[in-house]
């Protein structure tokens, strides 16, 4: 059957040849005649052309003749994001002024976890780009492989990927990590508790990994609490949902035993149990330092010293695209990072 599809491809692609834009070629019942083989044959040979964007297909008229050169050509760049995640987002708005900006088509799709899906659309919309939103690499490093198996440009942002095909614009995770740590230090910071809701994720190790590193290089101690860890402990409590509310109780019961000088949390959503925390267990006497690796809205308004970082997506995205040109034109696949910006509240 390969052997037939490859004939028959050849022989499509000498009328490509000869052929003008939009001229129909010969309907799958005159190719099955023609080179007396079956219907799958022919339309695994047509669907080989059209892959590679030489051919398109009308439903009910036939194939035509595709000619890049003499339609206009603008750069599709394939989004994969999270599912649930928000188009208005600071991540998804950025990423989407900046290929504007550049003349780039971008095409969003959702991942859920449908691997079947993801690719079935990869060949229908053929992007030349694609750019994966913060990947949770545990969860999808099989997918990650089969994409880089695949002939197009590959981009993961926000995330680190050390592979010599692949793209990265991201965070510097650790540099960041270690920067909050010196910070604390700087303050007299010594004991920290460190909070996540998940160590699986990469931001959450690789931050814990460059704070700790700064906080004992300065003769500190660091504990860490993460929420799915304690869940994993207890069968009868699985449900992502649980994960604020059993770390709350498991750092709770941590306070209650151990004084510390800093909580800080790996992502900014904690900040308010952070606060909470804080409230119940000191007072304005103590110097607690706060310190998270995400500015939310509110957190001028805690009353606890508080040492924030953000990162610069903005900034971030317009590389991401830049990226995308680089490599269009020939360019090797480049791996960058870059710092977050750090706030200082009521220091």
């Amino acid at each position: 059957m390969a052997i037939l599809q490859n004939e028959v491809a050849k022989y499509l692609l000498g009328l490509i040849e000869q052929g003008n834009h939009s001229d129909e070629l010969p309907s799958q019942n005159e190719l099955r005649r023609l080179f007396n083989c079956s219907t799958v044959t022919v339309r695994k040979a047509i669907e080989k052309l059209e892959e590679r964007g030489l051919v398109y297909r009308i439903q009910g008229k036939g194939c035509f003749i595709r000619r890049p050169d003499q339609t206009p050509a603008m750069t599709r760049i394939f989004l994969i994001m999270p599912q649930g995640s928000d188009v208005k987002s600071e991540f998804v708005s950025s990423l989407l002024n900046a290929s504007r900006k550049y003349s780039y088509h971008t095409i969003f799709f959702c991942y859920d976890g449908n691997e079947d899906l993801l690719f079935y659309e990869l060949d229908r919309v053929s992007p030349q780009v694609v750019i994966w939103l913060a990947p949770s690499m545990y969860q999808h490093g099989k997918t990650l492989a089969r994409l880089l198996s695949t002939p197009r440009h590959v981009i993961l942002f926000n995330r680190e990927y050390e592979h010599n095909s692949v793209s990265f614009v991201s965070g510097d995770f650790v540099g960041d990590g270690f920067d909050m740590g010196e910070t604390l230090a700087a303050h007299g910071v010594r004991n920290v508790l460190y909070l996540s809701l998940n160590m699986q994720f990469m931001f959450s190790q690789r931050r814990y990994e460059g704070l700790a590193a700064a906080i004992r290089k300065n003769n500190g101690s660091i504990d860490i609490l993460d929420a799915r860890s304690i869940m994993a402990e207890d069968n009868s409590k699985t449900h992502p949902g649980s994960y604020h509310e059993e770390l709350e109780k498991a750092a709770r019961n941590m306070l209650q035993g151990k004084k510390y000088d800093a909580i800080v949390g790996a992502q900014g959503e904690l900040w308010q149990l952070m606060a909470k925390l804080a409230t119940e267990h000191y007072d304005e006497n103590n110097q607690l330092f706060l310190a998270t690796f995400n500015t939310m809205p509110g957190m001028e308004n805690i009353k606890f010293p508080l040492i924030a970082m953000d990162q610069p997506i903005a900034m971030m995205a317009d590389e991401a695209i830049k990226l995308v040109s680089r490599l269009r034109n020939g360019g090797a696949p480049e791996q960058l990072r870059y710092k977050s910006n750090m706030f200082l509240y009521r220091l």
